[in-house]
């Protein structure tokens, strides 16, 4: 038997992430939910738990929802976003990756759901895959939940989720407003400016800011305390990547209360740690190459630059690698 926090560890090995003192808050609550809600400033709130970190903005009667977290935590989502009093009325994809998109089921089908169009085309090809099926993936869940002893409501929520997903095609599974480079979205009185600068972690990331509130939502483009999942197949690009971190300090002031895509909420400084982390990243990678080392050797190298990030580097190294040798 496996308890809830088994199984959410379980569900998104690679998509919790780690837990590191927190420079700007104090540790959430007890709650009597499945995602980890804190208030990061008056009417944003942040979800943590069960797939990328979430950012929910809520005003005068709308509310905006960014990610949709894991394969079959959609409407746990919805459900809990919307228990602080407010529906939720437009959703975003940060990216295209499953840990951020995979509940999109309980968003796109009523709302506006909003990513760049690199971001859409891939989460159709994933939704490909499992849109109209019967979901042994869906049903596990639902097992283990209830031999875990997880909340009935979650249970029913992934029992709804797995009917939709039964019943959708691919299209109701993906975003269905895209833009390319900037939007400005009307939460109530508030503006959330939406923004892509590049390839970067894939090559269809976008970042939020909500001005008023001085909160910078950056999904993976910050990885807070560990090593960040650098695509190659998604379009990864290192330098891209440092452009958009640059973009996001620029935005920032000491208050700034920066939300990650795993891990905790930080300040400015996590985004200034992300940003040296590929200057410490290249560099050791040309050292070797310089040297003369083989791809298979660099990603052999453990740099003491990078000896307090948690998890292996060596994806990542033989990623740079290949920027690095291919010119």
């Amino acid at each position: 038997m496996i308890d809830r926090r088994e199984f959410t560890r379980i569900l998104s090995a690679a998509a919790v992430g780690v837990a590191l003192p927190a420079p700007v808050l104090a540790r959430w609550p007890r709650q009597d939910t499945y995602f980890r809600w804190q208030e990061v400033s008056p009417g944003v709130r942040v979800a943590i738990g069960g797939g990328g970190n979430v950012l929910l903005v809520a005003d005068g009667g709308e509310a905006l929802v960014s990610d949709a977290k894991n394969f079959g935590m959609g409407h746990t989502l919805r459900r809990e976003a919307e228990a602080f009093g407010t529906p939720v009325t437009v959703a975003v994809n940060t990216h295209h990756h499953g840990d951020h998109s995979g509940g999109n089921i309980a968003f796109a089908g009523d709302l506006p759901l909003i990513s760049n169009p690199a971001a859409q085309r891939r989460i159709r090809q994933q939704a490909a895959g499992v849109a109209g099926q019967t979901n042994d993936r869906l049903a596990t869940m639902i097992d283990q939940m209830s031999r875990g002893g997880t909340d009935p409501r979650v249970i029913d929520d992934v029992r709804n989720e797995a009917s939709a997903v039964e019943a959708a095609y691919p299209e109701a599974m993906a975003p269905n407003d895209t833009f390319e480079v900037e939007r400005e979205v009307r939460v109530g009185r508030r503006t959330v400016l939406l923004r892509h600068v590049g390839a970067g972690h894939t090559d269809n990331d976008v970042f939020l800011h909500v001005p008023d509130a001085n909160v910078i939502h950056t999904g993976d483009l910050l990885f807070v305390g560990r090593h960040g999942f650098m695509d190659q197949n998604g379009g990864v690009d290192s330098q891209g990547w440092q452009r958009s971190v640059r973009a996001m300090i620029d935005l920032c002031d000491t208050e700034t209360i920066v939300v990650s895509g795993h891990g905790e909420v930080v300040d400015r400084h996590g985004l200034e740690r992300q940003y040296e982390y590929f200057n410490q990243l290249r560099s050791a990678v040309e050292a070797a190459v310089a040297e003369g080392r083989t791809k298979e050797e660099v990603q052999a190298l453990t740099p003491p630059s990078l000896a307090d990030i948690s998890g292996n580097p060596s994806r990542n190294l033989g990623v740079v690698y290949d920027e690095v040798a291919g010119g």
